[in-house]
């Protein structure tokens, strides 16, 4: 199933992602956080390769405060992420039905890189993106 990022969102979509998870690739990570959106932040954790395990929790609610089942209003997630925070080029669409969902990026070129997250509902609708974090390769 493929899905298009606007960068813009009709009215209402869920706020992104609760939390954002990296690890692996070393070096050192950073975030920061959004009283609508999420809460990004990274974690240490000692991998092998340039594979970066990004993880998240699924929105509880849209930002016009509508509860979002995670089972029944959500088909998926849009992984952005890039070497430029203000231009995050590549995306991988994730389908998860689950509360926890992840994906693994790999084959990542050394230098930082940076990841944000949108919630795609079940019309169709495409959240903003959730503030980037990053982490160094």
């Amino acid at each position: 199933m493929q899905f298009r990022a606007t960068g813009k969102s009709r009215a209402g979509i869920a706020a992104v992602v609760c939390a954002v998870f990296l690890a692996g690739c070393g070096g050192s990570g950073s975030g920061s956080s959004s009283s609508q959106s999420s809460a990004p932040s990274s974690e240490e954790s000692v991998s092998s390769g340039q594979t970066v395990s990004l993880s998240w929790l699924a929105p509880g609610q849209r930002i016009n405060g509508e509860q979002l089942s995670y089972i029944n209003d959500i088909d998926g997630y849009i992984v952005l992420y890039g070497q430029d925070p203000a231009n995050l080029e590549q995306q991988v669409v994730v389908e998860c039905n689950s509360l926890n969902c992840g994906y693994d990026i790999q084959d990542l070129a050394p230098g930082t890189w940076y990841f944000a997250v949108q919630t795609v509902d079940s019309n169709g609708l495409i959240s903003a993106p959730s503030q980037p974090v990053s982490r160094a390769i």
